[in-house]
Protein backbone atom coordinates (compact mmCIF):
# COMPACT_ATOMS: atom_id res chain seq x y z
CA UNK A 1 0.00 0.00 0.00
CA UNK A 2 1.25 3.64 -0.78
CA UNK A 3 -0.38 6.72 -0.04
CA UNK A 4 0.38 10.20 0.46
CA UNK A 5 1.84 11.03 3.71
CA UNK A 6 0.87 13.98 5.81
CA UNK A 7 3.62 13.06 8.28
CA UNK A 8 5.85 16.32 8.49
CA UNK A 9 2.34 18.45 8.82
CA UNK A 10 1.87 16.10 11.67
CA UNK A 11 5.37 16.50 12.82
CA UNK A 12 4.18 19.86 12.76
CA UNK A 13 0.70 19.89 14.25
CA UNK A 14 2.03 18.45 17.77
CA UNK A 15 2.44 21.86 19.33
CA UNK A 16 -1.19 22.77 18.64
CA UNK A 17 -2.55 18.82 19.44
CA UNK A 18 -0.47 18.90 22.53
CA UNK A 19 -2.01 22.81 23.63
CA UNK A 20 -5.86 20.81 22.96
CA UNK A 21 -5.04 18.34 25.34
CA UNK A 22 -3.89 20.74 28.13
CA UNK A 23 -7.21 22.98 27.55
CA UNK A 24 -9.16 19.90 28.31
CA UNK A 25 -7.25 18.52 31.01
CA UNK A 26 -8.26 15.17 32.62
CA UNK A 27 -12.15 14.46 33.63
CA UNK A 28 -13.71 14.18 37.31
CA UNK A 29 -13.80 9.88 36.88
CA UNK A 30 -10.34 9.63 35.22
CA UNK A 31 -9.15 11.97 38.11
CA UNK A 32 -10.81 10.11 40.47
CA UNK A 33 -9.90 6.62 39.68
CA UNK A 34 -6.16 7.61 39.40
CA UNK A 35 -6.46 9.01 42.80
CA UNK A 36 -7.32 5.77 44.13
CA UNK A 37 -4.66 3.94 42.71
CA UNK A 38 -3.61 2.11 45.87
CA UNK A 39 -7.11 0.35 46.47
CA UNK A 40 -5.97 -2.09 43.59
CA UNK A 41 -3.79 -5.48 44.20
CA UNK A 42 -2.16 -4.66 40.82
CA UNK A 43 -2.10 -2.06 37.88
CA UNK A 44 -1.23 -3.61 34.62
CA UNK A 45 -0.28 -1.05 31.69
CA UNK A 46 -0.39 -2.37 28.08
CA UNK A 47 -0.64 -1.57 24.87
CA UNK A 48 1.14 -2.21 21.55
CA UNK A 49 3.68 -0.62 19.55
CA UNK A 50 3.96 3.40 21.06
CA UNK A 51 1.27 2.95 22.87
CA UNK A 52 2.83 0.64 25.00
CA UNK A 53 6.51 2.69 25.10
CA UNK A 54 4.79 5.34 26.33
CA UNK A 55 3.85 4.01 29.27
CA UNK A 56 7.59 3.48 30.44
CA UNK A 57 7.67 6.85 32.14
CA UNK A 58 4.63 6.22 33.84
CA UNK A 59 5.80 3.04 35.14
CA UNK A 60 9.19 4.08 36.26
CA UNK A 61 7.48 6.52 38.71
CA UNK A 62 4.94 4.51 40.05
CA UNK A 63 6.86 1.67 41.05
CA UNK A 64 9.29 4.07 42.45
CA UNK A 65 6.46 4.63 44.71
CA UNK A 66 5.89 1.33 46.04
CA UNK A 67 3.01 0.95 43.97
CA UNK A 68 2.65 -2.91 42.21
CA UNK A 69 2.61 -2.15 38.80
CA UNK A 70 3.55 -4.23 35.78
CA UNK A 71 3.68 -3.29 31.65
CA UNK A 72 3.40 -5.63 29.07
CA UNK A 73 2.44 -5.93 25.57
CA UNK A 74 -1.34 -6.41 24.98
CA UNK A 75 -0.10 -9.58 22.99
CA UNK A 76 1.02 -11.42 25.70
CA UNK A 77 -2.34 -11.05 27.59
CA UNK A 78 -3.69 -12.97 25.12
CA UNK A 79 -1.69 -15.51 26.46
CA UNK A 80 -1.20 -17.14 29.90
CA UNK A 81 0.31 -13.48 31.55
CA UNK A 82 -3.88 -13.12 31.37
CA UNK A 83 -3.30 -14.56 34.87
CA UNK A 84 -2.32 -11.31 36.20
CA UNK A 85 -6.29 -9.44 35.11
CA UNK A 86 -7.13 -10.33 38.22
CA UNK A 87 -10.96 -8.70 39.99
CA UNK A 88 -8.36 -6.26 41.80
CA UNK A 89 -6.64 -5.06 38.83
CA UNK A 90 -6.37 -2.18 36.78
CA UNK A 91 -6.23 -2.57 33.47
CA UNK A 92 -4.68 0.63 32.44
CA UNK A 93 -5.23 0.40 28.25
CA UNK A 94 -3.44 2.69 25.44
CA UNK A 95 -3.95 2.41 22.19
CA UNK A 96 -4.49 5.95 20.02
CA UNK A 97 -6.99 4.06 17.71
CA UNK A 98 -8.47 1.76 20.12
CA UNK A 99 -9.39 -0.33 17.49
CA UNK A 100 -5.93 -2.53 17.31
CA UNK A 101 -6.65 -6.03 17.32
CA UNK A 102 -5.02 -6.94 19.98
CA UNK A 103 -7.34 -4.38 22.22
CA UNK A 104 -10.51 -5.46 21.04
CA UNK A 105 -9.71 -9.40 21.70
CA UNK A 106 -8.56 -8.65 25.26
CA UNK A 107 -11.59 -6.87 25.91
CA UNK A 108 -13.79 -9.24 24.59
CA UNK A 109 -11.60 -12.26 26.39
CA UNK A 110 -11.93 -10.92 29.55
CA UNK A 111 -14.09 -12.65 31.90
CA UNK A 112 -17.45 -11.85 33.88
CA UNK A 113 -14.92 -11.14 37.14
CA UNK A 114 -13.10 -8.51 34.72
CA UNK A 115 -10.62 -5.86 36.14
CA UNK A 116 -11.16 -2.33 35.80
CA UNK A 117 -10.28 -0.69 32.80
CA UNK A 118 -9.12 2.45 32.33
CA UNK A 119 -8.47 3.13 28.51
CA UNK A 120 -6.64 5.96 27.18
CA UNK A 121 -7.45 6.08 23.40
CA UNK A 122 -7.97 9.26 20.66
CA UNK A 123 -11.00 7.78 19.77
CA UNK A 124 -14.18 7.66 21.67
CA UNK A 125 -15.99 5.58 19.60
CA UNK A 126 -13.26 3.04 19.76
CA UNK A 127 -13.51 -0.81 20.44
CA UNK A 128 -11.36 0.89 23.80
CA UNK A 129 -13.58 3.28 24.13
CA UNK A 130 -16.81 1.62 24.47
CA UNK A 131 -15.29 -1.82 26.56
CA UNK A 132 -13.11 0.74 29.25
CA UNK A 133 -15.14 1.53 32.41
CA UNK A 134 -13.32 5.03 32.46
CA UNK A 135 -11.80 6.77 29.65
CA UNK A 136 -8.93 9.43 29.55
CA UNK A 137 -9.42 10.55 25.26
CA UNK A 138 -6.12 12.61 23.73
CA UNK A 139 -7.46 15.05 21.76
CA UNK A 140 -4.40 14.71 19.08
CA UNK A 141 -6.70 15.12 16.11
CA UNK A 142 -6.68 13.09 13.25
CA UNK A 143 -3.94 10.90 11.78
CA UNK A 144 -3.68 8.99 9.01
CA UNK A 145 -0.02 7.83 8.99
CA UNK A 146 2.41 7.40 11.53
CA UNK A 147 1.89 8.65 15.15
CA UNK A 148 3.23 11.80 15.82
CA UNK A 149 0.58 13.93 17.75
CA UNK A 150 -1.11 11.30 19.65
CA UNK A 151 2.03 10.02 20.85
CA UNK A 152 3.14 13.09 22.18
CA UNK A 153 -0.15 13.82 23.90
CA UNK A 154 0.12 10.22 25.17
CA UNK A 155 3.11 11.24 26.96
CA UNK A 156 1.91 14.21 27.83
CA UNK A 157 -1.52 12.89 29.09
CA UNK A 158 0.57 10.03 31.25
CA UNK A 159 2.54 12.83 32.73
CA UNK A 160 -0.82 14.57 33.53
CA UNK A 161 -2.32 11.41 35.27
CA UNK A 162 1.03 10.11 37.13
CA UNK A 163 0.92 13.53 38.89
CA UNK A 164 -3.07 12.71 40.35
CA UNK A 165 -1.70 9.22 41.03
CA UNK A 166 1.22 10.26 43.14
CA UNK A 167 -0.94 13.08 44.81
CA UNK A 168 1.83 15.63 43.41
CA UNK A 169 0.04 19.57 42.51
CA UNK A 170 -0.21 20.40 39.09
CA UNK A 171 3.16 22.05 37.37
CA UNK A 172 2.19 25.02 35.22
CA UNK A 173 5.40 24.45 33.55
CA UNK A 174 4.39 21.72 31.49
CA UNK A 175 1.27 24.65 30.27
CA UNK A 176 4.68 26.14 28.64
CA UNK A 177 5.35 23.33 26.03
CA UNK A 178 3.43 23.69 23.23
CA UNK A 179 5.10 26.98 22.97
CA UNK A 180 8.78 25.66 23.70
CA UNK A 181 8.21 22.45 20.95
CA UNK A 182 7.00 25.18 18.63
CA UNK A 183 10.17 27.12 18.98
CA UNK A 184 11.97 23.87 18.07
CA UNK A 185 9.91 23.39 15.13
CA UNK A 186 10.23 26.64 13.82
CA UNK A 187 13.93 25.53 12.94
CA UNK A 188 12.97 22.63 11.01
CA UNK A 189 15.58 22.70 7.78
CA UNK A 190 18.39 23.44 10.12
CA UNK A 191 17.45 20.32 12.40
CA UNK A 192 17.06 18.00 9.51
CA UNK A 193 19.93 18.86 7.73
CA UNK A 194 22.28 18.23 10.89
CA UNK A 195 20.51 15.37 11.85
CA UNK A 196 21.10 13.50 8.42
CA UNK A 197 24.48 15.11 8.61
CA UNK A 198 25.74 13.62 12.35
CA UNK A 199 23.52 9.97 11.18
CA UNK A 200 25.71 9.39 8.10
CA UNK A 201 25.46 5.53 8.19
CA UNK A 202 23.27 2.76 7.38
CA UNK A 203 23.57 0.80 10.55
CA UNK A 204 21.80 2.99 13.37
CA UNK A 205 21.56 2.01 16.98
CA UNK A 206 19.44 4.25 19.58
CA UNK A 207 20.40 3.73 23.27
CA UNK A 208 19.54 5.21 26.69
CA UNK A 209 18.17 4.49 29.70
CA UNK A 210 15.52 5.52 32.32
CA UNK A 211 12.30 7.37 30.94
CA UNK A 212 14.21 7.68 27.70
CA UNK A 213 13.83 4.04 26.74
CA UNK A 214 10.34 5.65 25.37
CA UNK A 215 11.79 7.48 23.05
CA UNK A 216 14.28 4.78 22.33
CA UNK A 217 11.98 2.33 21.22
CA UNK A 218 9.61 4.56 19.56
CA UNK A 219 12.50 6.40 17.30
CA UNK A 220 13.33 3.40 16.23
CA UNK A 221 10.06 2.39 15.80
CA UNK A 222 8.99 5.59 13.61
CA UNK A 223 12.39 5.27 11.76
CA UNK A 224 11.42 2.00 10.32
CA UNK A 225 8.27 3.15 9.22
CA UNK A 226 8.64 6.64 8.20
CA UNK A 227 12.18 5.92 6.25
CA UNK A 228 12.17 2.57 5.96
CA UNK A 229 15.45 2.34 7.37
CA UNK A 230 16.52 -0.53 9.73
CA UNK A 231 17.44 0.62 13.08
CA UNK A 232 17.83 -0.99 16.89
CA UNK A 233 16.54 0.90 19.90
CA UNK A 234 17.88 -0.95 23.18
CA UNK A 235 18.79 0.28 26.82
CA UNK A 236 22.41 1.62 27.18
CA UNK A 237 23.43 -1.29 29.74
CA UNK A 238 21.86 -4.25 27.26
CA UNK A 239 24.11 -2.50 24.17
CA UNK A 240 26.63 -3.15 26.30
CA UNK A 241 26.52 -7.05 27.08
CA UNK A 242 26.78 -7.83 23.12
CA UNK A 243 25.69 -5.69 20.58
CA UNK A 244 29.49 -2.98 21.39
CA UNK A 245 30.71 -5.80 19.72
CA UNK A 246 29.37 -5.10 16.40
CA UNK A 247 30.54 -1.37 16.49
CA UNK A 248 32.92 0.40 13.90
CA UNK A 249 33.35 2.82 11.29
CA UNK A 250 30.31 2.56 9.57
CA UNK A 251 28.08 1.80 12.72
CA UNK A 252 25.95 5.27 14.35
CA UNK A 253 24.95 4.83 17.59
CA UNK A 254 22.89 7.69 19.08
CA UNK A 255 23.01 8.11 22.92
CA UNK A 256 19.60 9.80 24.30
CA UNK A 257 21.59 12.08 27.44
CA UNK A 258 18.57 11.64 29.25
CA UNK A 259 18.22 13.16 32.82
CA UNK A 260 20.97 14.20 35.28
CA UNK A 261 20.68 10.56 37.03
CA UNK A 262 21.65 8.63 33.87
CA UNK A 263 24.10 10.58 31.86
CA UNK A 264 27.04 9.96 33.41
CA UNK A 265 26.82 6.35 33.01
CA UNK A 266 25.18 7.26 29.06
CA UNK A 267 28.24 9.51 28.75
CA UNK A 268 30.49 6.28 29.28
CA UNK A 269 28.65 4.38 26.59
CA UNK A 270 29.71 7.25 24.03
CA UNK A 271 32.97 7.33 24.85
CA UNK A 272 33.63 3.86 24.27
CA UNK A 273 32.00 3.71 20.96
CA UNK A 274 34.25 6.54 19.91
CA UNK A 275 37.16 4.29 21.54
CA UNK A 276 36.30 1.48 19.43
CA UNK A 277 36.18 3.27 16.42
CA UNK A 278 32.50 3.46 16.22
CA UNK A 279 30.45 6.82 15.04
CA UNK A 280 28.77 8.66 18.28
CA UNK A 281 25.83 11.00 18.47
CA UNK A 282 25.06 13.05 21.65
CA UNK A 283 21.24 13.78 22.02
CA UNK A 284 20.58 16.38 24.88
CA UNK A 285 21.49 19.62 25.39
CA UNK A 286 24.95 19.29 28.12
CA UNK A 287 27.40 17.12 28.47
CA UNK A 288 29.78 14.50 26.08
CA UNK A 289 30.37 17.10 22.92
CA UNK A 290 29.40 16.51 19.59
CA UNK A 291 25.22 17.44 20.53
CA UNK A 292 22.38 17.38 18.64
CA UNK A 293 20.27 19.74 20.09
CA UNK A 294 16.70 18.86 22.09
CA UNK A 295 13.94 21.16 22.39
CA UNK A 296 14.45 23.58 25.28
CA UNK A 297 11.84 22.72 28.15
CA UNK A 298 11.84 24.05 31.34
CA UNK A 299 9.79 20.69 33.08
CA UNK A 300 12.19 18.14 33.17
CA UNK A 301 9.41 15.54 33.32
CA UNK A 302 8.74 16.62 30.03
CA UNK A 303 11.93 15.40 28.58
CA UNK A 304 10.52 12.09 27.33
CA UNK A 305 8.80 14.76 24.83
CA UNK A 306 11.32 16.84 23.82
CA UNK A 307 13.31 13.38 23.07
CA UNK A 308 11.10 12.21 20.50
CA UNK A 309 10.93 15.67 18.10
CA UNK A 310 14.75 15.23 16.77
CA UNK A 311 14.31 11.76 15.80
CA UNK A 312 10.84 12.36 14.25
CA UNK A 313 13.45 15.03 12.12
CA UNK A 314 15.72 12.25 11.88
CA UNK A 315 13.59 10.07 9.99
CA UNK A 316 12.70 12.51 7.97
CA UNK A 317 16.06 13.24 6.93
CA UNK A 318 16.71 9.56 6.46
CA UNK A 319 13.76 9.31 4.20
CA UNK A 320 14.27 11.91 1.88
CA UNK A 321 18.36 9.88 1.56
CA UNK A 322 16.39 6.87 1.28
CA UNK A 323 14.42 8.21 -1.72
CA UNK A 324 10.74 7.31 0.04
CA UNK A 325 8.06 9.81 0.78
CA UNK A 326 8.17 10.02 4.56
CA UNK A 327 5.88 8.34 6.88
CA UNK A 328 4.01 6.70 3.84
CA UNK A 329 2.58 3.45 4.21
CA UNK A 330 3.27 0.60 1.46
CA UNK A 331 2.75 -2.91 3.24
CA UNK A 332 0.34 -2.23 6.68
CA UNK A 333 -2.57 0.59 7.30
CA UNK A 334 -2.69 2.85 9.77
CA UNK A 335 -4.79 0.57 12.19
CA UNK A 336 -3.09 -2.64 12.80
CA UNK A 337 -6.12 -5.22 13.28
CA UNK A 338 -4.83 -8.51 12.28
CA UNK A 339 -3.42 -10.48 15.68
Amino acid sequence: MTATSSYPADIRAQPAALQQLLDAGLSSDVRALLSDLKSFDRIVMTGMGASLFAHHPTFLRLAASGLPVWTLETSELLGPAAGLLTRGTLLWITSQSGDSGEVAALLEALPSSRPRVLGVTNNTASDLAVGADVVLELHSGEELTVGTRSYVNTLAAQALATRIALGEPADTRLLELPGQLETYLEDWDDHVEALGAAVASRTIFIVGRGPSLAAVRTGSLIIKEAAKVPVEGMSTPQFRHGPLELVGPDVTVIHLAGDATDADFNERMFTDVKRVGGHAVWLGSDGAGSNVALPAISLPEALPIAEILPLQLLSVALAERNRVEPGAFRHIDKVTRTL
